[in-house]
């Protein structure tokens, strides 16, 4: 049941780095310090082409609830229509690679900007034929030192913006802060 949606869930968040990062421009990847995020009550695990991959393993973040990241260069001028086009395709390819009875649905996708950031966010839902639900949060922040795709999953949307969240925090700190952007 939630097996096959957490298996569903690790195939999108490889999907979505294979179809994002080119999508977006924002494909060459960089690396921020020689250690990944920590976030207590999330087990680490690397992942293929730079995705930092953690799974809740505490009731506060819902346990099996994942959350991953990946980090790019700085692009001046985030394009919020390849961002939608990038996510339609990969709603496309969910929705052809989900059981029959599946409904896969997506939020409108948003965008916000201030003076630090140019933020883009979708959510998509996923209901198996068994009343199982995962939700997807996926969030694209650029800034002036990188721009980082946050890509965020549980049982339900509250948990699954929260626990991005605590990831977004520390990145959005870290994008602003004055040191040298990583090369």
């Amino acid at each position: 049941m939630m097996r096959n949606a957490y298996r569903y869930l690790t195939v999108l968040f490889l999907l979505l780095a294979v179809c994002l990062a080119p999508a977006t421009g924002w494909a060459q990847e960089i690396t921020i310090g020689d250690r990944p995020i920590a976030v207590g009550g999330f087990d680490y695990q690397s992942m293929a082409r730079g995705i930092h991959m953690y799974t809740c393993r505490d009731d506060k973040c819902v346990p099996g609830s994942k959350v991953s990241y990946r980090i790019y260069a700085p692009t001046d001028n985030p394009d919020f229509e390849q961002f939608k086009t990038a996510h339609k395709m990969v709603l496309s390819r969910l929705k052809a690679m989900t059981p029959e009875g599946t409904v896969v649905t997506a939020s409108k996708p948003e965008r916000t900007q201030d003076e630090l950031f140019t933020t883009f966010e979708i959510t998509r839902e996923m209901v198996s034929p068994n009343g199982s639900k995962m939700v997807t949060n996926s969030k694209t922040l650029a800034g002036k030192r990188f721009t980082v795709e946050v890509i965020s999953s549980s049982e339900n949307e509250k948990a699954a913006k929260a626990n991005g969240a605590l990831f977004m925090l520390p990145l959005m700190l870290l994008n602003a802060s004055e040191e040298k952007s990583p090369e």
